[in-house]
């Protein structure tokens, strides 16, 4: 929209052969319904102009923030999108990554719940809180100077724990404009892809590594990254953007993919990898990994995405991540993804996965649902007293997942690693069969992690199909020969390999 007197929509100029500068404009909606939004009925009304008075004070803010930058134009959702027309919202809602990344500047308004909050405040430039304490060298110091005392907490206090920045739409407008203007409650902040300052600090925030610092997107990659496969500091670097932006709310849970996909169309351009549900293709088995350390209630009914995506669940994910001991126990067979609609990066309709691997089937003698990250304990679904006891760390995938003693499920092992106390483990996912238990197509409700130093075999259980498969397991656990053991681990698993359908 162009500022005047009277601001007015103009069409396309983003997209012209010389663009304009603008500035665009992050902000909380509210609980209350926006009275001024741009639809079909009155598009016509805001191409003649709209009167300054008119407008939200966020947006009258907005307009002398242009004035100070001497820049024209500006572009909002709410008088920029046609709210009522959903073909508009899916051409645009496609763009977002387009239009954030080529503003000028993105103003966020981090200190108001609503557009009539604005972006200033009255605040007390004497407050001895904003600025660092000091404290002097003792006079026998071998060297003199003064240290400065801050909290190290200054930037996430004002930005990254704020009521705005949770939002999940508000995370890529931040990450992919190429400059931030923060107007917090006591100060305005900056951030760039270079640096952090803020009133207190000037010269830079000590000890704050900006997430914009995506270095990686731009370095070149190494001769062995190539065909279109994520180099490991680059899937490295997706994983993290993964971990941070789960742990967004969402007005509506199906804008998850939508809202991200402005971050996953500039990972692909810069890997020329293939975008499958929230995953990358060439790498799609080690992400599969992903647990859920404090699961919460399915908050929708609606499709999100295939329950084998991080998308699929509501809270923050954490991706297991590989070490040099990652050794893959599946294959790839075949993954079918339908887009809800023109955009690749945006909602679904459904999706399916087909990988190859060991199945064993299991049902839960053991569980403690107090405990976020209680403790699984897996057994034959014969209750034999020849069955295979498993114990292994269970990360549900939501509270909405019945797990209740006799349960029958079903155990892919899809990797062994090395875990963070340098003991040895094999990542499995948690599977239920989808309508009846002989279906051959599932769907993932968590992840078991076995440790050797967990692991409980049953001694007269030579018999039991899981006593196969993690027999390798559980005799070459105390030799210190890694690569042996999980070469064995691997062949054991591999003999009774399937096809597994997931959805």
């Amino acid at each position: 929209m162009a500022a005047n007197t009277a601001s007015r929509v103009s069409e396309d100029l983003a997209f012209s052969d010389n663009p304009p500068a603008y500035l665009t404009l992050s902000y909380r909606w509210g609980e209350k319904p926006q009275k001024l939004l741009l639809k079909c009925s009155n598009i016509h009304e805001f191409r003649s102009g709209l009167k300054l008075k008119s407008l939200p004070r966020t947006f009258q803010d907005l307009i002398f923030v242009l004035g100070r930058f001497s820049i024209r134009y500006f572009w909002i959702d709410a008088l920029c999108i046609i709210q009522d027309s959903a073909k508009d919202w899916n051409i645009e809602s496609s763009l977002m990554g387009y239009v954030y990344g080529n503003s000028a500047c993105n103003i966020m308004a981090c200190a108001s719940d609503d557009p009539q909050g604005g972006l200033f405040r009255d605040r007390d430039n004497t407050d001895p809180t904003l600025m660092p304490g000091v404290v002097a060298q003792p006079i026998l110091a071998t060297e003199k100077g003064n240290h400065f005392i801050f909290e190290k907490e200054f930037w996430n206090k004002r930005v990254r724990h704020g009521s705005l920045h949770n939002r999940g739409w508000i995370f890529q407008e931040r990450l992919l404009a190429p400059r931030v203007l923060y107007f917090t409650e006591d100060q305005v902040m900056w951030e760039c892809l270079c640096e952090t300052k803020c009133e207190t600090f000037p010269e830079g925030i000590p000890y704050n590594r900006s997430l914009k610092k995506l270095d990686v997107l731009w370095q070149e990659n190494s001769p062995d990254d190539v065909n279109g496969q994520s180099n490991m500091p680059l899937f490295t670097a997706w994983n993290k953007l993964v971990k941070e932006y789960s742990q967004c709310t969402f007005t509506v849970v199906s804008d998850k993919l939508p809202a991200f996909s402005g971050v996953s169309r500039l990972f692909e351009d810069v890997s020329g990898d293939e975008y499958l549900a929230g995953l990358w293709k060439s790498r799609l088995l080690e992400q599969l990994d992903w647990r859920v350390l404090l699961p919460v209630q399915r908050v929708s009914s609606g499709y999100m995405a295939p329950s084998w995506s991080w998308a699929a669940v509501n809270g923050q994910v954490i991706p297991y991540g590989m070490t040099s001991d990652t050794e893959l126990l599946v294959a790839l067979r075949g993954v079918k993804v339908k887009h809800d609609g023109t955009n690749f990066h945006g909602k679904l309709s459904s999706a399916k996965l087909c990988i190859n691997g060991a199945l064993l089937p299991a049902s839960v003698i053991e569980y403690e649902p107090e405990l976020p990250r209680g403790r699984f304990v897996i057994d034959n679904p014969t209750h034999s007293p020849r069955a295979c006891r498993v114990h292994g760390q269970f990360f549900r995938d939501s509270l909405s997942i019945g797990i209740e003693i006799g349960k029958m499920v079903f155990l892919l092992p899809i990797k062994s690693d090395t875990g963070p106390g340098g003991d040895k483990v094999v990542v499995c996912l948690v599977l239920e069969p989808v309508l009846v238990p002989s279906s051959q197509t599932f769907r993932r409700i968590g992840l078991v992690i076995i440790s050797d130093q967990e692991l409980i075999l049953d001694d007269d259980a030579e018999n039991s199909k899981g006593r196969r498969c993690f027999r390798n397991v559980f005799e070459y656990a105390s030799r210190r020969r890694p690569r042996r053991f999980w070469k064995l681990v691997s062949e054991s698993l591999r003999t009774k390999a399937r096809d597994v359908h997931l959805i």
